[in-house]
Order: structure tokens, then C-alpha cells, then sequence
């Protein structure tokens, strides 16, 4: 969705939904994903690409090819292909473009300029963002972080009042749009820079005792 000529500037909310199957593959041209361009206008938030695939020469993310918009509350877990400046949300971050509390966990091939949340910017910015592989702006975290929980507290700046976006359940797959509240205790061994993650935590008066998992790596 949108060119060059006649960018997306609208509002697209995918509600906590994640969209499967795509397959997108531009050839020698630049720019692919969900949105081909976006203007400044453009808000794109909570929804999460999966089993997909972009292909195309450069400038190549998941989320939108060229973006000059808003991205927020977005993650990818497929395939980015290109020749140079891939990005696992999107290709190139420009101008007014930014990307936040995003995370990609997706594969990147090319032969240049793999980045885990952005391909290439000018002037765009990146808060609060991670990725699994890759480099560039936004933080890496291994595996290890993803499944335990860690990442999905970072995404949702410590809120666990049940209206952040990100859940998980800790040491199973990966933060998503439901599930468990992922929660940070300090160290049961009383340190004070480390910290255990749980998110098991019903709402019963019944609560099971709390599952309390291994420290991230730090």
C-alpha cells in the first residue's frame, strides 16, 4: 500500500491482530512491506507480521518500505530480503519516520546493511526497540531475552496493570498482543543488580505462588 506519488497517510490500527502469509517480492525495485511508503501523516500501530516475506533490491522492511510516519506497537517474526538496507520493521526511516516499542525477531538476508529494526535512516528515530539479529539502531537481545520475558517488560516500560500492549508467557515464545503480564522482582538472592522475571500472576484470590524464572542476561 502506497507509492511514491500517493503515500499512506491514514491511521492503521491492527488492534492487537497479526497478519500471516504475505508474500511481497519487488524484484530490482526498492522498497516492500506492508506499506510501500508512508507520508508524515501516517500512524501504523499494534499489529504484527508473521510467517511472510519481502522481497526486493533495497530499502526493505516488514512494516513499510520507506516511512516517513509512525510506527508503534509493531513487530515482525518473517523473512527480509534484499541487496542492501534491510530492515526488520522498515526499510528506510526518514525525516519525520519513527519507530517505536517495535521488535523484530525475523530473518534478514542481503548482502549489505542488515539492520534489526531499520535499513537505513535520515533523520528518523528508533525508541524503545528490539531485535534478534542484525545491527543498526534499537537494541540486540539474544533468544535467551526474548523467551524469558525481558524483552516484553521493556516493551511495555514496566506497565502490568493490564493495559500494556505486549504479553507473554515467560520461557514460551515471544512477546505478543495477549497472554500473560510479564512482571520484574528484584533478586530473591537479594542483589541489587539483578532481577528475575515472572509473569505467571492470576487475578484469582486463589494465585498460584509465583513462577519465578532465570535472571536475563545482562
Amino acid at each position: 500500500m502506497g507509492s511514491e506519488a500517493n503515500p499512506y497517510g491514514g491511521t492503521f490500527d491492527g488492534a492487537g491482530h497479526t497478519i500471516s502469509g504475505l508474500y511481497c517480492d519487488m524484484g530490482s525495485d526498492d522498497g516492500a512491506g506492508l506499506f510501500r511508503y508512508t507520508s508524515a501523516n501516517a500512524v501504523i500501530q499494534k499489529v504484527g507480521i508473521s510467517d511472510s516475506y519481502f522481497d526486493g533490491d533495497s530499502y526493505i522492511g516488514s512494516i513499510a518500505g520507506y516511512n516517513f510516519g509512525k510506527v508503534i506497537n509493531c513487530y515482525n517474526t518473517g523473512s527480509i530480503n534484499g541487496y542492501s538496507r534491510i530492515g526488520g520493521i522498515v526499510g528506510f526511516n526518514k525525516d519525520s519516520g519513527a519507530v517505536s516499542n517495535c521488535y523484530s525477531t525475523g530473518t534478514l538476508r542481503g548482502n549489505s546493511d542488515l539492520c534489526g529494526v531499520e535499513g537505513y535512516y535520515s533523520s528518523g528515530s528508533v525508541t524503545n526497540c528490539y531485535y534478534l539479529s542484525g545491527s543498526g539502531r534499537g537494541q540486540g537481545k539474544t533468544a535467551e531475552q526474548f523467551a524469558s520475558g525481558e524483552v516484553t517488560y521493556l516493551l511495555s516500560g514496566g506497565v502490568t496493570d493490564g493495559t500494556q500492549v505486549f504479553y507473554q508467557t515467560c520461557g514460551v515464545g515471544l512477546p505478543a498482543f495477549s497472554g500473560d503480564t510479564v512482571y520484574q522482582i528484584p533478586s530473591v538472592s537479594g542483589g541489587t543488580d539483578v532481577v528475575y522475571l515472572l509473569a505467571v500472576w492470576w487475578a484469582s484470590p486463589m494465585r498460584p505462588s509465583p513462577t519465578v524464572i532465570p535472571p536475563p542476561v545482562l
